[in-house]
């Protein structure tokens, strides 16, 4: 079953930095207030590259298991950020 993580950056955010401390099994997903997918939505992962989205430019790079994403902003609306993973449950007797 996926889990997910979720943060919102309020509108009007500038220098916006967010990045993986170490490689991981999972990726960032960026969601309007509408709950429209900016990037990375429904399980489709992008690739690195610019992207328009709420007045500003966002870089998203990903290289391997590690991901980045950046903007100069300043944001016109509130992002949410998500950590997007999948969890395994194991049973065992």
């Amino acid at each position: 079953m996926p889990k997910v993580m979720n943060n919102s950056i309020l509108s009007g955010a500038r220098n916006i930095r967010i990045e993986e401390v170490a490689e991981a099994n999972n990726y960032l997903a960026v969601k309007s207030e509408a709950d429209e997918y900016y990037l990375n939505g429904h399980w489709y992962i992008q690739w690195t590259g610019n992207y328009n989205m709420a007045g500003t430019t966002v870089h998203y790079e990903r290289m391997g298991n590690k991901e980045g994403i950046s903007a100069p902003g300043p944001i016109k609306e509130p992002l949410h950020i998500m950590v997007r993973a999948i969890c395994i449950t194991y049973n065992s007797t």
